[in-house]
Formats: C-alpha cells, structure tokens, sequence
C-alpha cells in the first residue's frame, strides 16, 4: 500500500496536511509547525485517535494480528509525526497523550528512537501532572488556611490551654490530610505516631516516619526557641538497589541474524582484534557487511558484534576500515553504524576524549558527517555535558562544512530537550560563521529561545547567542521576530542586554 493511500485511509481529512510536511527529507518538524500555524479548529484528539485504532495484519507466520495505525506508516514518518507531538504536547489533553502511550508503548521497542520519543512524551507528560497535582492541593487548603488563621487571630486574646490546644488540634489535622494527599497511592503513613505537645512545653520533640517502599523520610523538629523553625530531613533505605537506567539506549535481546552473517561477523571480530596497535589491515571482504546488507540488519550486527564497547584501539582500526570501504555504505546504515558505535561511548564521558578517540570520531565525521549527526550527535544534546559540548563544537568548527552546519542546526531546534550552558555553547557555535537559515527555520529558533530565556537570563553565553542572532541575522528578521525577541531581552540580566537592545532598535523590517 502506499503512503497516499495510506494517508487516505487512516489520517482524518483536516489532518493530510501535515503527513506531506512530515515526510519532507528537510525541516519537517519546522515545516509542520508552519502549517499548523495556518489552521485552525484541529483536532488533536481525532488525529491520536485514529493513530491509536488497531488495524489487523497479516504476519509472516501467517498469523492475523493487530496493530495501531501508525505503525502502519514508513518508519521516518513515525518519527516525525511523534516528534511532532511530543513538540506541541501542551496542547493536547492529558487523557489523549495517556490513550496514545497506552496504545504504542509495545510495538516501538525495536526502534531506539522511537522508543526514546515515546519515553520522552511520558516524562513531559509525568511532570505536567505533578503540576496539576500541586496546584490542586494548593487550592484546596489555601481557603482552610485562610479560615484557621483568621480563627486563631480572633482568639489570640484567650491564651488558655484549652483553645490553644484546639487550634492546634486543627493545624495538625489539616498537615495529616496534606501528608496524605501528596503521598503517592504506593506510599504508606506509620500509623504509631509520637504524641505532639504544645510548642511552650518545654524540650520535647516529635518525628514522624513515612514509609515509602523501603524507604523511611524522618522530619526531625526541635521546639527550642533557637530552633523552633529548623527541620532536619533524613532519607534512609533499607537494603535498597537503585539501578541506573540509561535514557537514550535500550536492553534488547540478541539480534537474530543468521548463519552466514553471523559467520562472517566472527572473522570480522577476529581480523579487527588480530590487528596491531591502530593499524588497521586490509579488510576490504569483510567490511562489506555494512555495505551489502539493509540497515537493519546492520543495527543487527553491529549489536551482535558490540560495537558499543569497542576499545578504542579497535574502534579506531574499525573506523578507518569503513572510511575505506567501497562501495560506500548507505546514509541510513551509517546513521546506524554511528549511533551504535559512538552515542553510547560519547554520552558516558566524563572528562575530555582522549586523543585517539577523537580522531576517531574526526575522520568518521568527515567522512559521514551527517550520519553521526543525526545518529549521535543530536541525540547526545538531549544530555549535554561539558565533555559532550567540547567534543560537538570541535567537529562543528573543524570538520562541518557550511551546509552540514545547516542541517545540524535543523535538527537541533526540531528538539526537545533540557537547555543548559552546554546547549548555548553548542548553538553558539554553529551560527558564529553566518548560515542561510528560512524565515521558518529562524521562526522555530526564536519560538525557542523564548521558551528557556527565563531560565537562562542569567546565562552569559545565552546572552552572546542573542546578541549574535540579532548581528547576523538581523536582515531576515521579520517585525514578529523582533517582537520575540524583544520579549526574550526584557527578562534577560547578563551585561550584554543593553548593547542587544541597541542592536535590535536599529533592525528595519
């Protein structure tokens, strides 16, 4: 079937718009936030539903199964579309999104990154109902604080035992209904608390425990006068194991390859590691793997033969053997290869990259610079690190060209993630040496800017990346770009403030 037809079929009608954005190889995040912007009175939830409706499939076993529809669309297109959503995911209601993870969770686990925007989407979605959680208790006790305190400041004149105690008694009862509200339905309050005094009666102090999965939170209060305000907070676990999970890769199983390939795969591992120091031998036979076989067979192999914890030594013989392989492999195998061999080893870094593994990543970025793009790089600035933001910045000015500077930048502002210092470093960098950016594509770029310039106001390299926004691409800025950027500049509190509010009266539009 095709993807027309596709389309026809299981996209709603005011939808079809945006599935020709998304299938365009340039920009298609910004593309479809620009027709967005030219509709009005979409619906979300009709789009969700009807990516979530199960579709029965033949499978190769001959067995009839279901699937959601949009698995149903090329892989590239899921991307996009979940990117898409994950971008404008404020304006969907929370039941859609729960609807939409529900439904897909389970068939996107053998694509990584689909699985990485999916995890994405919940993460988003966790924090905006803890939000809502929050302002909901606040709500809800704000008038009976309110009420208590007017109460108890009628009453100061009567200090007897008898009223002071039941206004106690009230204050305690509403910290109780709090304590239980935010506890979380897995959480559990001890039920053997120690009595609570009135605060005058001398050196008594109280604790209370908090039983959450093995783990005990005491709030330690001391009713001296020196220390009547201070509460010492304690956590403590019991026979507890924390497994770190990685956000970005995923445990799977191993790759079912077969025979043959795996046959050839061991000879590969064994030249690679019968190589001398870094010199790589002549592996021509062999490197055709990544060259003969589609890229998921690739993503196969390259976890059956663990590329991801290579040593060095032998991702840089590996490295300089695919460099030379011929024919080429396909843009979408080296996206593979690159995420495979290079996403994990660079995440992890800790301090600067030694030597050897950075002319490793050199050589394959300026061979491939737009497989490790988009098969590393971007996915690594959704966790930057000073190590991550040095290494990025030193292929940028080394080794990308103009266009692949362009593509890079593309890319970067179609995502979602955390802004740090590292991520200004980085778009810094790539927008020093003046690009050919569309008005969409500086649209996208200033819609986010605004979004982190609170929480960068006090950041000097975010106020150099508005400074050089303004000077370099100061022709091309329209009067609501100027306008967004006013605004970015009205809460920013770095020095270069005023010298860029003087830059940006003098923009004519």
């Amino acid at each position: 079937m095709d993807l027309e037809t596709l389309v026809l079929k299981i996209i709603p009608l005011q939808w079809h718009g945006v599935i020709g954005t998304l299938s365009n190889p340039d920009n298609p995040i910004q593309s479809s936030n620009y027709w967005l912007l030219q509709q009005s009175a979409l619906s979300w939830n009709d789009l969700i539903q009807s990516l979530c409706q199960k579709e029965p499939i033949i499978h190769q076993d001959k067995t009839l199964i279901f699937k959601p529809r949009i698995s149903l669309l090329p892989i590239d297109i899921q991307r996009n579309l979940l990117t898409f959503i994950h971008y404008h995911q404020e304006q969907i209601p929370s039941d859609v999104i729960v609807k939409l993870l529900n439904e897909i969770e389970q068939y996107i686990k053998q694509d990584d990154w689909l699985a990485f925007l999916v995890k994405e989407i919940e993460r988003t979605h966790m924090l905006a109902e803890t939000d809502k959680i929050r302002l909901d208790l606040f709500c809800q006790s704000s008038n009976k604080l309110t009420d208590l305190c007017d109460r108890i400041k009628a009453s100061s004149q009567h200090t007897s035992d008898g009223v002071g105690r039941s206004h106690f008694d009230e204050w305690k009862d509403l910290i109780d209904v709090r304590e239980q509200q935010v506890l979380s339905p897995g959480m559990e309050i001890d039920s053997e608390r120690e009595d609570v005094d009135m605060p005058h009666s001398g050196d008594k102090r109280f604790s209370q425990e908090h039983v959450c999965n093995n783990e005990v939170i005491i709030l330690d209060s001391s009713t001296d006068d020196e220390n009547a305000h201070d509460v010492k907070v304690e956590a403590k676990d019991d026979d507890a194991t924390v497994t770190e999970v990685d956000d970005v890769t995923m445990e799977i199983d191993e790759p079912d390859l077969d025979t043959d390939i795996k046959i050839k795969v061991d000879k590969l591992l064994d030249v690679l590691n019968s190589s001398s120091d870094g010199v790589p031998g002549d592996h021509q036979m062999e490197m055709e793997l990544f060259s003969k076989h589609t890229s998921q067979q690739v993503d196969g192999i390259c976890k059956y033969m663990k590329t991801d914890s290579f040593s060095e030594v032998t991702l840089q013989i590996f490295c300089q053997c695919l460099c030379n392989l011929q024919p080429e492999p396909s843009y979408s195998n080296c996206v593979v290869i690159a995420k495979q061999c290079y996403l994990d080893k660079l995440l992890h870094l800790q301090q600067n990259a030694s030597r050897r593994l950075v002319t490793t990543v050199t050589r394959f970025s300026g061979k491939f610079p737009k497989a490790l793009i988009e098969g590393a790089l971007v996915l690594m600035c959704a966790n930057l690190g000073s190590p991550q933001a040095d290494i990025i910045c030193k292929l940028a000015r080394e080794t990308f060209d103009k266009q692949v500077k362009e593509f890079f930048f593309s890319k970067l502002v179609d995502m979602n993630f955390e802004w740090t210092v590292h991520t200004s470093q980085v778009f810094l960098t790539l927008i020093e040496p003046k690009l050919d950016l569309n008005t969409v594509t500086i649209t996208t770029f200033l819609t986010l800017l605004e979004h982190h310039g609170i929480a960068q106001n006090s950041c000097l390299k975010f106020g150099k990346l508005l400074l050089t926004s303004i000077t370099k691409y100061s022709k091309q800025f329209t009067s609501e770009h100027i306008s967004v950027m006013g605004r970015i500049l009205a809460v920013n509190k770095t020095y270069l403030k005023k010298t860029a509010i003087s830059a940006l009266k003098k923009i004519k539009p």
